[in-house]
């Protein structure tokens, strides 16, 4: 009996799982940024840590700092400061292949079209090859492949830009690309998902801010209009990618109404949703960044204008102790980056596994899991991973750990 009402209490949760979406995300705060409250800085996130810096501090100071953030211990610690003279706020942070990235940025007087690589191995800054073009604060940027594109901003003849920018990492060069069809965006929101491109929002050069969004094709130079985003149009934005769907989170519009909501966008579906709202006052310029089935968004400014050092917790529901919601298996997990999948579902599947900003790192076409399948992605960096296992009837979805 006490078997049957433990099934019972176990698919009542799971009911109210499905049934209530505002209840399956939870917002917590959690260590504060560990130095100067600041607004407008920047990141990039390599592996388990995400490196935050740079921005405007309550006194108007302009800022060259950075600290690591430890997605497993949700702990943080500096990191070398860029060179001296470097300060700035607006800048726009990458990653790739183990390196941190950079951009551009102002600093107080100057608009900058310099470029920073960050080497985790040596905790160092090294300079790299300028835009050939005029500095710009407030540009966005997404990472497809082995390029980085800048998008937009704001240089010192133009208060909104329409440029597009490549930065090919491998060769440290930059080519111009088709100008944004849509029009010229300053502190627009973009990250890149699948090898596809997205920004919205920013403002224009009629100082306007937009409610559009766009995705971008990088082998036809292309873009094209999404699904309306049903909120209002805005600024200083913050937006990231967890298990392959974009998360639009915070801003300002154009009466400088501050906002705490937060949109969920599923590009396979093309639609948006309202998930839960910041339980703390409104706020605008913060970072944001990701890991794991958690965003964490720090710092930024609030509607009382009080800049801040918070940091919070953005997470989904993770798998209930002893109940597995899909039929799908791995073993071992954590692994070396080799491991099994199986299941007992006689479908013809397909298996992508994306990393935690949903790049999907290996596809496997057109196979029957009933019998077991080894993988191995034992060439990638340790970090987590999702796996999914893809049928016109069923789609199941686990994450794993590489930890060599």
């Amino acid at each position: 009996m006490e078997t049957i009402n433990r099934g019972k209490r176990i698919l009542l949760v799971i009911f109210f799982l499905i049934a209530d979406h505002s209840f399956s995300q939870t917002w917590n705060q959690i260590n504060d940024f560990p130095a100067n409250e600041r607004d407008d800085g920047t990141v990039f996130t390599i592996g388990n840590y995400s490196y935050c810096g740079t921005g405007m501090t309550p006194w108007w100071s302009i800022l060259g700092d950075f600290y690591k953030f430890d997605h497993n211990q949700e702990t943080w610690e500096p990191i070398a400061n860029l060179p001296s003279g470097k300060e700035r706020q607006y800048a726009s942070g990458f990653s790739k292949n183990g390196k941190g990235y950079l951009f551009g940025g102002y600093n107080g007087t100057t608009f900058l079209n310099d470029l920073w690589q960050y080497d985790t191995l040596t905790n160092s800054w090294n300079e790299l090859t300028a835009l050939p073009a005029a500095g710009r604060s407030g540009a966005s940027c997404f990472v497809i492949g082995d390029t980085a594109y800048i998008l937009g901003g704001k240089s010192s003849l133009q208060s909104s830009l329409s440029e597009v920018w490549a930065y090919n990492m491998s060769n440290n060069s930059w080519v111009q690309k088709t100008n944004l069809p849509f029009g010229c965006r300053w502190r627009a929101s973009s990250i890149g998902i699948n090898n596809i491109g997205y920004l919205g929002f920013g403002k224009d050069e009629a100082n306007q801010s937009s409610s559009d969004f766009y995705s971008y094709n990088a082998t036809t130079d292309s873009w094209a209009p999404i699904a309306t985003f049903p909120g209002d149009g805005r600024t200083y934005a913050g937006i990231e990618v967890l298990n392959a769907k974009l998360y639009i989170m915070f801003g300002i519009n154009d009466s400088s109404v501050f906002y705490s909501d937060c949109w969920e966008y599923n590009p396979l579906g093309n639609t948006w949703s309202l998930v839960n709202n910041l339980p703390s006052t409104a706020r605008r310029g913060g970072v944001a960044f990701s890991s794991s089935n958690s965003i964490y968004y720090t710092s930024g400014i609030n509607e009382n204008l009080n800049r801040l050092k918070e940091t919070w917790r953005f997470s989904l529901p993770a798998e209930l102790d002893g109940v597995q919601f899909n039929s799908l298996n791995i073993y071992p997990n954590p692994n070396k980056g080799q491991f099994s999948v199986y299941t007992d579902s006689p479908e013809i599947f397909d298996v992508q596994i994306s990393d935690i900003h949903g790049k999907i790192v290996k596809q496997i076409s057109k196979i029957q899991l009933n019998h077991e399948l080894n993988i191995d992605i034992s060439e990638l960096e340790n970090s987590l991973y999702i796996i999914r296992a893809i049928s016109g009837a069923q789609n199941f979805q686990k994450r794993i750990t590489v930890n060599k």
